[in-house]
Order: C-alpha cells, then sequence, then structure tokens
C-alpha cells in the first residue's frame, strides 16, 4: 500500500513538471521594447520603428508603449525583409540615390 502512494505521489509530481515546462513561456515569445529590439538586430531604434511603419514587423501595444515579439524579429532577419536590396543601390547613381533618399 505504501509502494502504491509513493508510486502515485512520484508519478503526480512527474506530470505536473512536464505540464509546468509545456505552459512555460519560451525566450522566443518574449515581447521586447524597441530599444531591446534595436540592440538585439544590432540596428537602431529608429530602423524598428520604420519597419514597424512598413508593415515589415508587426506591432504589440500595451497601452502608449509598443513592443516586438522576438520570433517576429528573428523571422524577419531571417527572411531578410529588412535588408536593403545591395545590387539595386549599387547600380543607382548617386543623383538618384539622393532623390530616393531626400524625397
Amino acid at each position: 500500500m505504501d509502494i502504491e502512494l509513493g508510486l502515485r505521489a512520484l508519478i503526480a509530481e512527474v506530470v505536473r513538471d512536464e505540464l509546468r515546462k509545456l505552459t512555460a513561456p519560451t525566450p522566443d515569445d518574449e515581447y521586447l521594447s524597441t530599444r531591446a529590439a534595436a540592440s538585439f538586430a544590432d540596428v537602431s531604434g529608429g530602423t524598428i520603428r520604420r519597419w514597424i511603419r512598413e508593415g515589415k514587423l508587426p506591432p504589440h501595444r500595451a497601452g502608449r508603449l509598443v513592443r516586438v515579439k522576438r520570433s517576429e524579429l528573428e523571422r524577419m532577419m531571417k527572411d531578410g525583409a529588412g535588408r536593403a536590396n545591395t545590387a539595386k543601390v549599387a547600380a543607382e547613381s548617386p543623383e538618384d540615390r539622393a532623390r530616393r533618399m531626400f524625397r
């Protein structure tokens, strides 16, 4: 009888631990401030805000605060959505580049 109670307690503990692992948030699910996202992506905060404005990165709002989901930022960086087309930029004349930059 004592062995059965001990086994039940052990099984219950293992099940609780496994459930805790399944429901615990992963680091990929964390929400970053624009400053933390910029640091993570090694870009300026303005770049993160521009990516949000351009629709490349979805914002998550908490009142007035804007947050970025780490997994979405990683996915965007991996897909190259934030990268400029370097071949196109290199082929531009300085005048065309100035027109594009200072519209």
